[in-house]
This record gives structure tokens, sequence and C-alpha cells, in this order.
């Protein structure tokens, strides 16, 4: 019997989905093909693509906005009839591809399985410009999709809120790192200086400030604690991150990394302690997995999707519908109570290291195939 055809349509490709393409294109379920709006939008990940990834440049152009880029491509429909697939995954936010998309699906004869991926949830969404207009294109497609491919259970959560056509369709996939990559258990035990990284974009969004006055605060309260911050990343915001540390004077104990990638990024998750993210919005945040698995204890807020992950696991949450004067002061609170018990922070350590290794990447894929 021949096996259906499946097209993945997405917007770039990125290194924790690499063994998700290489799966989607090679299983025995379905013949997958992988339609990208572009291989880059600047960045250098494309180079890692290899044979087994089966794809194509739909090109066309995008839209900036404060969620990243929004793709337009306006010959969609007309590869979609070329291709005459049997399998569609639609995933990221464009309301274009979605129109063509079910366009396409109403204007030929065979039945068409619709399959939607989303890394969205409440909190991302509700910071979203144009909100109605995205809600309404969202709504519209889950309507149509027989299944909805979840990054975090708050993003399943969101969906089946808002479209009741989908209840019952989800599951939850984890955006997953190679547990085998970063898995060796953090062996540095902490010292006399405890050291605390952020790895992400330097803009505003990633709300780096709250971490620089949270370390601030931790420094007028307790100015004999020895501790250092690196900042790995690059963005518009680094000028004014540097000028703050300056401001409430900590600079000497922050370091700009810029952006750091490959072994080198391992190399500092394996010489910190803890790792802090504090987002005012992050769908999922694959770097707090990465830090977990290295054996760093994270201190996240609300906002972002992983924080399910780091609360079962037994790292540090902080609730980010308060003021902001009382959500640093939490932040420091967490900050020093790890730092002045280094029996605690070493058990947490071996502790999330060894409970981030179960969520594996084979599982996540495997789920993610035998679902569509």
């Amino acid at each position: 019997m021949e096996k259906p055809t499946a097209i993945w349509i997405t917007n770039i490709p990125v290194p924790y989905r690499y063994r998700l393409y290489e799966s989607f294109c090679n299983n025995e379920r379905f013949d997958g093909r992988i339609w990208f709006d572009s291989l880059s939008y600047g960045e250098s990940w494309a180079t890692q693509l290899n044979e087994k990834v089966s794809y194509e440049i739909l090109g066309g152009r995008t839209l900036n906005n404060e969620t990243g880029k929004t793709p337009i491509s306006f010959n969609l429909i007309r590869r979609l009839r070329e291709q005459s697939p049997d399998i569609v995954v639609l995933t990221d936010f464009s309301p274009l591809w979605i129109f063509q998309t079910l366009f396409y699906m109403a204007t030929v004869s065979k039945k068409i399985k619709l399959v939607s991926m989303t890394d969205e949830n409440r909190d991302f969404f509700s910071k979203m410009s144009f909100k109605w207009l995205r809600l309404l294109f969202r709504k519209i497609v889950l309507q149509n999709s027989q299944l909805c491919i979840c990054c975090s259970q708050r993003s399943s959560d969101h969906i089946q809120a808002i479209s009741k056509s989908i209840k019952g369709k989800t599951i939850v996939s984890y955006l997953t790192p190679e547990a085998s990559y970063y898995g060796d258990e953090n062996t540095r035990n902490p010292g006399k200086e405890i050291h605390i990284l952020t790895v992400c974009r330097l803009v505003e969004l990633k709300r780096v400030d709250r971490i620089i006055k949270a370390v601030a605060l931790l420094h007028v309260r307790a100015s004999h604690l020895r501790w250092k911050l690196s900042i790995a990343g690059d963005g518009e915001e680094v000028d004014k991150l540097q000028q703050l540390a300056k401001e409430v004077g900590i600079e000497n104990n922050i370091m700009f990394l810029g952006r750091v990638i490959g072994k080198k990024l391992r190399d500092v998750y394996r010489q910190s302690d803890i790792f802090m993210l504090t987002s005012y919005k992050e769908p999922w945040g694959v770097v707090v997995h990465e830090a977990m698995l290295s054996g760093l204890v994270p201190i996240v807020t609300r906002a972002v999707g992983a924080s399910e992950m780091v609360e079962k696991a037994g790292g540090i949450v902080v609730e980010d519908q308060i003021a902001e004067d009382t959500l640093i002061a939490r932040l420091a609170d967490a900050l020093e109570d790890l730092i002045l018990d280094s029996a605690k922070l070493r058990d947490l350590q071996i502790k999330i290291a060894r409970d981030a290794s179960q969520v594996t990447i084979d599982h996540e894929v495997a789920a993610c195939i035998s679902a569509i």
C-alpha cells in the first residue's frame, strides 16, 4: 500500500528541531517533505541540515513584528496543488499561509488531514499586537485541524480554551535538546563565588534588566556574598543593559559574553551554578532545559513556557503577574537562598540534572511522528 504524502510548512530551520526534521522525512508512516519559508533570517543554523532532510524553500517576503517575523508567501497554494499532499502540518503564525492552505483544502476532492503546530500560550498570545486578528485566524485553523501539537501543557490548555472543536485533540511535545550533549552532571561544587548565567537574545521581551536589578538588590542586602553574573547573547538591548549595570554599581560583577554557541556554550553552562530567564513572554525556552541538563538550578518567571518543567524538577518559578518591584525582590530572595545554602544548591543541581534527563528528544520526536 502506498504511503500518504505529508508536507510540513514552517518558517526557518532551528537547531532543536533537527531530529524531528529527519524523522518527519524518514519514517514508516508517511513520505514527508518540509517547506521552509527561508533557510535563515540572518542566523547560521541552516548549514547543519543534512541529506536526510528533504526540503524546499517557499521564498517570498517577511513582516517584522514583536514576536519575530511573519512569512508572506503567495505561491503556497500553487505548490500544494502541484504536490497534492494527503497530510499538511502547518506551523508558525502566518494568516496568508492559513488562508491558502484552507482554500486548497476546500477546492480539492480528496480529504486532507490538517495538523496545527504551535508554541503559543495564553501569556504569550495576550501580549501580541493585532490580538483579535490573530485569534480569529487561530480559531479558523483549529476548526479545520484534526490535531494540534503544542510545545507545552500551558500551550495545550490555551489552545483548548480558545477552540471547542480541538478539545481532546491536542498533544504536548516539548522542544527538547540532545540530553547526551549537555547531560554530564555539573561536577563543579559550588565554591566561594557562585556563577549565575542567563542565555538569550538581548531584546526587550527577555527582560534581562530584571536579572541585573535582582543581583544589584542582592548586593545591597548581602555585600559579603561572592557571585558573578554572565550574560550570553547579543541584541539591541546590550548598550542599555551595560549602562544599567554601571548605574546600579555592579558592572565589575557582570560579564557580557556576546553570542555563545556550540561547545563554548556547553562549557559556559558547566562552569555555572544558577540559570535565570525572566522573560515577560516566552513560548518555551530551550535554554532552560539545556541549563538543567548541565546541572544548573533554574530561576524563571511564570511567563516562561518551560516553567512547568522547572517546577516539576524542583527549580524556582517566580510569579510575574505582580508589581515589578515585588518581582525583583522575589528573584533576589531566590538567589540569596541558594547562595547562602551551598548544600541545598548542590543537592538541587544533582536532582534537576537527573530529572531533566528523563525528558528525551527520542521520546518527544516519536510522539510527534506517531500523532501525525
